[in-house]
């Protein structure tokens, strides 16, 4: 059985503290638990594998996309964290059938019963949120969590039903993703790494170098964290030393 999601060779830090350094995993279909002392660095970890802060170094994919650029993965899966805050003047039923309607499930209202009583609050769950206990609201959390990630299963079974067992198992098309730059781009960005900065800069900038490669035309759109990545692979010291590009 492959791993669902892989983490390889990841680093994050926030200014001179490192939460997560080279980090290197991949985890399958089950139950996983993450063991350690508070501050390392499982809640960061759960935060990069989700797409809610960016990897200072290294990269995640979930079912083979990254989360951080393909966002239909979000409707794939789904975080609970401890901190997250709720609707308190909600009940927890409308939590959790607000959550399905956003999904855009199917019968949201029978949905939402139904994994109220699996995390054991059909009985409170008329009442408002901010009545609950902080391991109620923790359930009640959960609860929206297995609405969103129930999207899909339904969708699967509704294609199984409909178009039988090798759509339901197929991935369904996805839009062409934009060009990435080829060997003849590369090396156009390299050689306007090294030459002199536009006027008004004392330097090239990973930004201005993002922006520049657009307007030639030598792709529709990148990032300055994809043309960071690519000085990188070239041995351009992120173009500091040979370009003088910076972050900024």
């Amino acid at each position: 059985m492959s791993d669902t999601i892989v983490v390889t060779d990841l680093s994050k830090w926030f200014g001179l503290k490192v939460a997560v350094s080279e980090l290197t995993i991949g985890f399958r279909p089950g139950v996983t638990g993450l063991l350690g002392p508070n501050g390392a660095g499982k809640t960061t970890l759960l935060r990069v594998i989700a797409g809610l802060q960016r990897p200072s170094q290294g990269q995640v994919r979930i079912l083979g996309v990254d989360p951080r650029q393909d966002t239909e993965i979000y409707r794939k899966i789904s975080l609970v964290p401890e901190d997250e805050s709720i609707y308190e003047r909600l009940t927890g039923r409308q939590f959790v059938e607000l959550a399905a309607r956003l999904a855009k499930i199917d019968h949201p209202v029978d949905r939402a019963q139904a994994v109220l009583v699996t995390v054991g609050l059909a009985d409170a769950a008329d009442r408002a949120l901010g009545g609950f206990s902080k391991g109620m609201r923790q359930r009640a959390k959960v609860a929206a969590a297995l609405d969103l990630s129930a999207g899909t299963v339904f969708r699967t079974k509704r294609r199984f039903a409909q178009e039988g067992l090798a759509s339901a198992l197929s991935e369904r098309p996805r839009p062409p993703r934009p060009r990435k730059l080829d060997d003849k781009g590369e090396a156009h960005l390299i050689a306007l790494a090294c030459s002199p900065a536009p006027e008004g800069h004392d330097h090239w900038t990973l930004r201005l170098l993002a922006g520049k490669v657009v307007e030639l035309g030598l792709v529709p759109s990148m990032s300055h964290e994809g043309i960071r990545k690519r000085l990188k692979k070239t041995r351009s010291n992120r173009g500091r030393r040979r370009s003088g590009a910076s972050r900024r």
